[in-house]
């Protein structure tokens, strides 16, 4: 694996690799045209559960996570953070629209 890693870096398979991993990331944003809904949020909204929505709400509104944390456990993220850092951490770059 490490040679595959080390001498092949633009092959099919790891682009695929890289790919799955960023959909992985991106699983469960949804973009409803004003900000990126929350799947940790929708989850609780969707099951009833309003008083664990609004108690880590409220947490997240109040600490400072990191863009780590909140990808992970599905905590609101930004539109740049969406474009930038998720694609920068899988190490793909942004397809230009023609």
């Amino acid at each position: 694996m490490v040679n595959f890693l080390k001498n092949q870096r633009k092959t099919d398979d790891l682009l695929t690799a890289r790919s799955n991993l960023y959909y992985a990331y991106i699983r469960g944003y949804l973009n409803n045209r004003y900000y990126l809904d929350a799947p940790t949020y929708e989850f609780l909204r969707k099951t009833g559960m309003y008083h664990n929505y609004h108690w880590l709400k409220n947490r997240v509104d109040k600490k400072d996570y990191s863009f780590e944390t909140r990808i992970t456990y599905g905590l609101p993220i930004t539109y740049q953070e969406h474009e930038e850092k998720v694609l920068k951490k899988v190490l793909l770059k942004k397809r230009e629209r023609e």
